[in-house]
């Protein structure tokens, strides 16, 4: 197994750590949210903080360990350095940025023949999970979990005081509105035809009336199905409290077999409950 970093220069728009296990199958996994707490933003935004320190904060992955428990595949940790602290993989102070990561990343995956590429992560990672799921034309799987599907509304939530470093000065409500229909947007839906999608979620999750809907969106088209956890877990603990199912699911991907769990539920042809 090794580990190779940022290599300067040549993806201008994205930062990652790639670990090579020499394998065909690659798992990009997306970072959540929880690199910067809540005291550090008010430095950011007044510049007390140096980008240095900022940037040494996203260095600190989550999944880490997961390479070494699983070493069936190669892993692209990609981070959300962006926007001075969060850009959802989607903004930079106000200016879009998804369309460039993606030209990184399908620079990045072309540079190795994978049999597939699975797009992995919670939560804000979630997000970019499915957002990349439906634009680059490499990836074959997708395992969101409680991902943000409109991004502006759970800013102005959870980071309503910062919400302009997302957004920058210039328009922000325009962006605000773009960033919650984005992920229904047509813009975004070019490669998606032959991706398989499992979104995970649970009836206390911050966005599920979200989730479902964007999920709905998407009735009739086999390949996208939807996972609820009947639990009163929130957020976090619907992720943190079943690894091993989530585990469980990447493995499944990575073997190329059905999901196979004995409290999974199917309920419809796109749709499933998790007891």
């Amino acid at each position: 197994m090794s580990i190779s970093n940022l290599e300067p220069g040549k993806y201008k728009n994205m930062s990652y750590e790639y670990v090579d296990n020499g394998s065909s199958v690659l798992i990009i996994l997306f970072q959540s949210a929880g690199r910067i707490t809540n005291d550090v933003f008010p430095m950011i935004l007044d510049g007390s903080l140096a980008p240095e320190d900022v940037r040494r904060m996203h260095d600190f992955l989550n999944w880490r360990k997961m390479p070494s428990a699983y070493p069936g595949a190669d892993y692209l940790f990609v981070k959300d350095y962006y926007s001075r602290s969060y850009g959802w993989y989607t903004m930079d102070e106000g200016r879009s940025i998804h369309h460039s990561i993606n030209l990184d990343l399908d620079q990045f995956i072309s540079e190795k023949p994978y049999e597939r590429v699975i797009a992995f992560g919670s939560s804000k990672g979630g997000t970019a999970a499915l957002l990349y799921g439906m634009l680059n034309r490499h990836i074959t799987h997708v395992l969101s979990l409680v991902p943000q599907i409109e991004i502006g509304r759970y800013w102005r939530k959870y980071f309503k005081d910062y919400m302009q470093l997302i957004l920058g000065s210039n328009n922000p409500e325009t962006k605000e509105l773009y960033l919650n229909e984005l992920m229904y947007s047509d813009e975004i839906k070019i490669h998606t035809q032959d991706t398989i999608f499992y979104t995970y979620t649970g009836i206390k999750d911050d966005q599920f009336a979200q989730i479902v809907k964007f999920h709905n969106s998407w009735i009739g088209d086999s390949k996208h199905s939807l996972i609820v956890n009947t639990s009163n877990q929130r957020h976090t603990p619907l992720v943190t409290e079943n690894l091993d199912f989530i585990y469980d699911c990447l493995q499944s991907f990575v073997e190329y077999r059905p999901i196979v769990n004995k409290s999974l539920i199917r309920t419809g042809n796109e749709s499933y409950l998790l007891v």
